[in-house]
């Protein structure tokens, strides 16, 4: 399950003075976000989520449960959940007006496909900075004052909205690959003194049965970054919450750091396409390329050290051949010592028992002095333990489970305990890939 919502960059109001009323307050909101969105820079914020799993307890366990059950069970007192696993992923995220595209962190090219495919495995929300907040100030019909309140040390005013379906610019990505209009309600925090927005915060409850969700919640709050020689009001944190028929739930913590300004002589592409270089010259050699049948044993000592209490998916990682890689002919194919690059793909807690496992895969060899893209699978690849809530489907993919690795591309290293550490010099064993 995947949410089309977001926030929009907003820019912060120049100056502090008197203490606005409420009307004004609001009217000051509604300002910011519809008169500034057009001088918003296209930027790119790193964007790291952490995903927190939920099941029954022992004996609440009694599967399959109805939206309506576990809402009855959960005002009666007689249900308990339990964290059972985590994951954390990393990635680079491009926002502008109207779009938002992602990477791996680091790549040199933003993703046309969507977060969903890209991490591997739902529930997660996208469009954290898309158009939410706009979206929600064209489709409430109005909004409700409730109040004054302190957060966060700082005086604000509480604004409840609700918006029905048929005003509705939010959605539920579905089964069938089409998106279903859901209606939702939530509240902004706006400051008294500027109007600016402090947190938001959105419930959609009562979903349609092909959005396989009970209930979806989000709270994301802002603060002041510099971007260039602006200086923008941006979420620095979204709190996502996902009720899911049968019971489990999902937490996720999606945090945005490290970020500037996109500009257009960047050397980022888009999509599967590449720009064209200057044409080759005839006698130029033909560049080195991994010309390697399947079969062959890869050894690769790592050279940088991988924490899976930091460490995310889609982290960068390094190693050397720690021997050559020889076709059957004992012909070198890339050297001992060869640069080698590539990403973590998985880091997953299990918390009872503590496993942890952290899966590699390798990206690139440097052969003759440039990165040649490999196809390499783990010499041994051991089965991961399965969580107990499987089968639960969003778009066809199991949401009850950690992300599953394809049959080929990885090496799975795995831990006993609630920490694993690879260590700088670790040796993994592969084999290498046929050509596809």
């Amino acid at each position: 399950m995947v949410v089309r919502c977001g926030l929009m960059l907003l820019l912060a109001a120049a100056c502090a003075g008197a203490e606005l009323d409420p009307d004004q307050a609001l009217a000051r909101l509604r300002e910011i976000v519809r008169g500034q969105a057009a001088q918003i820079p296209n930027y790119t914020c790193v964007q790291t989520i952490d995903r927190l799993f939920f099941r029954p307890s022992g004996g609440d366990a009694r599967l399959p449960w109805s939206c309506r059950e576990l809402d009855a069970l959960k005002r009666k007192g007689g249900y308990r959940l339990i964290p059972h696993g985590a994951d954390r992923f990393r990635l680079d995220v491009r926002v502008g007006p109207g779009a938002e595209m992602y990477s791996w962190v680091g790549a040199s090219r933003f993703e046309d496909r969507p977060l969903r495919e890209l991490i591997g495995s739902p529930p997660s929300s996208t469009g954290s900075f898309g158009p939410a907040l706009m979206d929600i100030v064209e489709d409430a019909a109005e909004f409700k004052f409730e109040g004054e309140k302190i957060f966060n040390g700082r005086g604000v005013y509480a604004y409840s909205f609700h918006v029905p379906v048929a005003r509705s610019h939010h959605s539920f990505a579905i089964q069938d690959g089409s998106d279903t209009p859901v209606a939702y309600e939530g509240t902004i925090l706006a400051d008294r003194e500027t109007g600016a927005p402090v947190q938001l915060t959105i419930l959609a409850g009562e979903l349609p049965p092909e959005a396989n969700c009970c209930r979806f919640t989000t709270a994301l709050d802002y603060r002041h970054v510099s971007i260039g020689a602006a200086e923008f009001l941006l979420p620095f944190e979204a709190l996502q919450r996902f009720v899911m028929p049968g019971g489990p739930e999902v937490e996720n913590t999606v945090t945005f750091s490290a970020c500037r300004e996109y500009r257009a002589e960047s050397t980022v592409t888009y999509g599967s396409g590449s720009t064209p270089g200057p044409a080759a010259s005839a006698d130029a050699a033909p560049p080195p390329s991994w010309d390697a049948p399947a079969g062959l044993p890869v050894s690769i000592a790592l050279t940088t050290r991988i924490d899976s209490a930091v460490a995310a998916a889609g982290d960068p990682f390094s190693g050397r051949l720690a021997t050559p890689v020889l076709d059957k002919l004992k012909n070198v194919i890339a050297p001992q010592g060869a640069f080698v690059s590539g990403r973590v793909a998985r880091v997953v807690r299990i918390l009872e028992p503590a496993l942890v496992t952290i899966d590699l895969k390798i990206e690139t060899v440097e052969i003759g002095g440039l990165e040649v893209p490999v196809r390499l699978t783990g010499k041994s690849d051991p089965a991961v333990r399965k969580p107990p809530f499987a089968g639960l489907l969003s778009r066809g993919v199991p949401i009850g489970e950690f992300p599953r690795r394809t049959p080929a591309g990885y090496a799975a290293v795995q831990c006993n305990g609630k920490r694993c550490v690879i260590r700088d010099g670790f040796r993994t064993e592969w084999v290498t890939v046929g050509q596809p």
